[in-house]
């Protein structure tokens, strides 16, 4: 993994490392990862390849920088859930879960060309992290009793199901999609149907 060349220290060149991040995008999803080129991301982005070199030292650190952008932007949308996770029953949390994950890839086109990078199976420790605790505090006010270390544990197996599912629905054929998205939610709700239910068993257990 290789990181950005260089970190803007001031505005102008932050907005420049993102005019370089939005024409990334769009020539990856237009041309696939191992088509699209420096020189086509330059051009795209209306800057000088010198420019762009300047932030990114390769393909591959653009393909970085930009997979991590798309996390935070899927953890943006993930975090409201929290706020309506204690009004939604398990089931329709975990199709929840499952939505927000494929309508983020289905208007992304780029997120899904990435998938062919050589980074893009694993981001940074401190992003998969920030999933983590963002599922688990999902999973804690939607299940008040279920404790901390165990909601991070099943929070871990959640993202590993839904991160192993997006590869698995690119590969699908547009007829095997929809089938699939039914299938992850059926496995996903039983998952954390019976890890709720343990819970409240557990909780009763004790106060008896």
């Amino acid at each position: 993994m290789v990181a950005p060349r260089r970190t803007p220290s001031q505005r102008r060149g932050e907005q420049r490392v993102e005019d370089l991040l939005n024409a990334a995008a769009e020539v990856i999803a237009e041309s696939g990862y191992e088509a699209a080129t420096m020189s086509a991301i330059a051009e795209r982005a209306k800057a000088s390849i010198g420019s762009l070199y300047q932030f990114f030292p390769n393909k591959n650190s653009v393909a970085h920088a930009l997979t991590l952008r798309y996390c935070r932007q899927l953890l943006d949308r993930l975090t409201p859930l929290v706020q309506e996770a204690p009004d939604l029953g398990i089931e329709s949390l975990s199709d929840r879960l499952v939505d927000i994950a494929i309508t983020f890839m289905e208007s992304h086109a780029g997120f899904i060309a990435l998938f062919d990078a050589p980074i893009n199976r694993r981001s940074d420790r401190a992003i998969r992290d920030d999933y983590r605790k963002c599922v688990a505090d999902i999973l804690m006010a939607h299940s008040p009793n279920l404790a901390r270390e165990n909601a991070l544990l099943v929070a871990a197996i959640s993202l590993e199901v839904l991160c192993s599912s997006c590869e698995t629905y690119i590969d699908s054929t547009a007829n095997e999609r929809a089938l699939f998205v039914n299938e992850v939610k059926t496995l996903l709700r039983l998952y954390l149907a019976n890890r709720v239910r343990q819970t409240h068993r557990t909780q009763r257990s004790r106060n008896i």
